[in-house]
């Protein structure tokens, strides 16, 4: 592997690492990924004991990075993880640790 390959694949993995890096967003990708159907903001703060606002903001900064996506209904959104190459490393991640 050349060494521009195998840097930008590290530089990868290191931006996962910082992202799960918080508490916080690490044990929303757990409760995503044991969740069947995903959850709404609401729903999801209250399992992890946080406000709506740092939920919200939270779950933006994972579907910002390609964790999580959502759907809307209506005025309900519901967010999973993400059938991106990201969250399946992320996945793999949580899984191994």
């Amino acid at each position: 592997m050349a060494k521009k390959d195998f840097d930008l694949k590290m530089n990868e993995r290191l931006s996962l690492f910082k992202l799960l890096a918080d508490r916080n967003r690490y044990r929303c990708v757990v409760l995503l990924m044991r969740s069947k159907t995903g959850g709404s903001v609401r729903t999801i703060a209250e399992a992890l004991n946080m406000s709506h606002s740092s939920t919200s903001h939270l779950l933006a900064v994972l579907h910002d990075a390609g964790i999580v996506m959502y759907k809307k209904s209506g005025r309900e959104v519901s967010y999973s993880l993400a059938k991106t190459p990201q969250a399946k490393r992320v996945i793999k991640l949580v899984q191994a640790s």
